[in-house]
């Protein structure tokens, strides 16, 4: 997790630290459920196998005890849970050739039984095993593995454990782009769960990669965000301190050597720090180093001194390394070459004896360039070196993407393996499903020539309601020009004759006795009011000829009065006066007549309603119908739309109106159309 090379030997101890844990959880988890399945001679002696307080050799063989009586199991699911304990078993104890077989055995037996649980612990283990034999390509190879195979049975958490472990081997083998791939997906899967520790070491991790390709402000901001998950994590002290030290470590390489005093001085300043030696040596190691850099060389060497002397105590030999590394700078800038000689030819000692290729390369280089003696030496040595560890490290590289790409290819050459032995399965199935299918396009081209019948009625019912509209708008021109031609007969034809029978009557001389001159004058007056009568009614004629209604209303009243007299509810139906149906058009006029026509339908044959209420009102801009029955309405989430519903909907979207339905089972049943005009 650390990322100067004093540090790189802490990172890899901390990573097996956490590979043993999670391996005790897997065994733990596999030990509870053979306690559940019985309590056997092999779970006996395997339990006591794990006993410290007795020797390596006993334990050894009660381990053995316990797989003898394990293959003789006739249960081959608990026999096969058991191996993957005794194999982690072995594996603890450190026999390597009885952890391969057992393993392998169990290995086998969950492949052919497509078991992919199985597969991807047996899997892991193998990884574990190969890290720590420091072979990175299998390791590698098993715990992609191990990765496709969670995958497959979706242990999300699992999933992003080997892709972390498969980072940190890509960046052991520098190949930083593959590691920041691996994490960063790994990190996506483990943010959607509640597992903050790992999600710190993976941000720490991808930091850590960050840094290695010298992308700092990245590197800043995935320490930053580890730092501020320790929150989340109890007991975090030492993780707190991990991702400042890192911080401080990152703004050193970016040469923001006062950033980076600042962390470590904060470090430095908890006393909690000082509990832990080999801590406080690192931190006052590195912050002794950026004030080097810094050019203020005034406590540099008593700090070096100090951190040395704690890691030659605890015998961190890469610690050591670093701190004498230090020393041999300080020792040249101050002229002392002889000194920083002898502390790089050391350094460069320990390096080999612990195959740190890394810190060798850098002493051998810097040799190379303070002893002129034997700098060719030096930096012959240094070449060969650091041309050998490229090609290894580019073909392990390349192997790491082979591996990925061939072990897909292997999941899928056997995953159709696996579909060819299910063929057979399939084919009486496929039978089964097209004998139902025959019976669904039988069953289904019967529905078809219902909805093309129903379709074809909808047809026939436009048509007559076209016919209809036709003949009463006939009907009503028909009575209209009646009333006109009377209102003219009786304006210009009677009412003229009687204006000429009066004015007759005016030229007749009466004789002049009072009482013919008075029924004259009465004759004249009641012929006057006839003509007064005459000529109202013709002007009311006239009058209703432009106030009279349209026939919309009219053909909606009829259909609903036949309904009235032919179904089994009353329906009442009301308008608002204001509303000036000349204004509508004619299509809005036929959609709202076969929308209650198909309403209608709908109470009588489904909702059994008694009540039905019709109702057209205005709204602003809009004309709004609503259909009200208090039938045995229906579940609207369970309730699949009919060729009716589908008809309503239909109409409301040629309309563009909105149609919404109010319902409940049992409470009836509200359409609502809230029309533009």
């Amino acid at each position: 997790m650390i990322l100067n090379s004093n540090n790189y030997h802490f990172f890899n101890v901390l990573i097996f630290i956490l590979s043993i844990i999670f391996l005790s959880g897997c065994s733990n988890f596999e030990k509870q459920d053979s306690y559940v399945i019985t309590n056997d001679s092999t779970l006996v002696y395997l339990t006591d196998s794990k006993d410290l307080s007795i020797s390596l050799n006993e334990r050894m063989d009660l381990l053995s005890k316990s797989y003898d009586f394990n293959e003789k199991n006739l249960n081959d699911s608990i026999k096969n849970q058991r191996r993957l304990e005794i194999a982690f078993q072995y594996y603890a104890i450190g026999d390597s050739v009885l952890f391969m077989k057992v393993n392998s055995d169990a290995n086998l037996f969950y492949k052919n039984k497509n078991n992919y649980l199985g597969l991807a612990k047996s899997h892991y283990y193998f990884g574990q095993f190969y890290n720590d034999d420091e072979s990175l390509n299998n390791a590698f190879y098993h715990f992609n593995l191990a990765k496709l195979n969670y995958e497959k049975v979706g242990k999300k958490y699992q999933t992003a454990k080997m892709l972390y472990a498969m980072s940190v081997i890509q960046k052991d083998a520098k190949d930083y782009t593959g590691s920041e791939i691996s994490v960063i997906e790994a990190i996506s899967i483990l943010k959607k769960l509640e597992k903050p520790l790992y999600l710190f070491y993976s941000y720490n991790l991808l930091g850590v990669v960050f840094n290695e390709l010298e992308e700092y402000n990245e590197s800043i901001i995935s320490h930053t965000n580890a730092l501020d998950i320790t929150a989340k994590i109890k007991e975090n002290k030492e993780l707190t301190q991990l991702s400042l030290n890192n911080l401080g470590y990152v703004y050193q390489k970016k040469g923001d050597y006062l950033k980076s005093i600042e962390y470590f001085n904060k470090l430095l300043n908890d006393q909690s720090l000082i509990n832990s030696k080999r801590r406080y040596a690192r931190v006052l190691d590195n912050r002794a180093y950026s004030k080097f850099l810094l050019g203020d060389t005034a406590d540099v060497f008593n700090d070096y001194r100090i951190a040395l002397k704690i890691r030659d105590s605890l015998n961190l030999v890469s610690g050591i390394i670093i701190s004498k590394t230090h020393l041999a700078e300080y020792f040249t800038y101050i002229q002392d070459t002889i000194t920083a000689i002898n502390f790089l030819q050391e350094a460069s000692t320990l390096a080999t004896s612990v195959n740190n290729n890394r810190d060798k390369l850098s002493t051998l280089k810097m040799l190379s360039d303070l002893d002129t003696k034997n700098s060719k030496i030096y930096l012959d040595t240094y070449i060969v070196l650091n041309d050998s560890l490229q090609i290894k490290e580019r073909k392990l590289r390349n192997k790491f993407t082979r591996i990925r790409f061939e072990t897909d290819e292997l999941i899928e050459e056997t995953e159709i393996l696996s579909k060819r032995n299910q063929i057979i399965s399939v084919v009486a199935g496929t039978l089964l499903l097209l004998l139902g299918m025959v019976v669904i396009i039988v069953r289904q081209r019967s529905k078809n020539k219902e909805l093309v019948y129903e379709k074809e009625q909808q047809r026939h019912n436009n048509e007559f309601y076209e016919l209809q509209l036709q003949q009463d708008k006939k009907l009503r021109e028909g009575q209209l020009k009646e009333r006109e031609r009377i209102s003219l007969e009786l304006h210009d034809g009677i009412l003229g004759s009687l204006f000429g029978a009066r004015m007759s009557l005016g030229l007749i001389e009466i004789e002049k006795e009072e009482e013919n001159i008075a029924e004259f004058k009465l004759i004249k007056e009641e012929l006057t009011k006839i003509s007064k009568e005459i000529r109202e009614v013709s002007h009311e004629l006239n009058n209703e000829l432009f106030d009279a209604e349209q026939p919309f209303i009219g053909i909606i009243e009829g259909h609903i009065t036949k309904q009235n007299k032919i179904a089994n509810f009353k329906c009442d139906f009301t308008y608002d006066s204001k509303i000036v149906w000349n204004r509508i058009s004619r299509e809005i006029n036929i959609h709202c007549y076969r929308i209650i026509q198909e309403a209608l339908q709908n109470c009588n044959k489904y909702a059994h309603a008694t009540e039905v209420q019709i109702n057209f009102y205005l709204d602003k801009n809009h004309l709004i119908l609503t259909i009200i029955d208090n039938g045995v309405g229906f579940d609207k989430s369970k309730h699949r739309k009919g060729i009716g519903l589908k008809n309503l909907q239909a109409r409301s979207t040629q309309m563009n109106s909105i149609f919404e339905i109010k319902t409940t089972v049992n409470k009836g049943t509200t359409l609502i159309f809230k029309i533009p005009i």
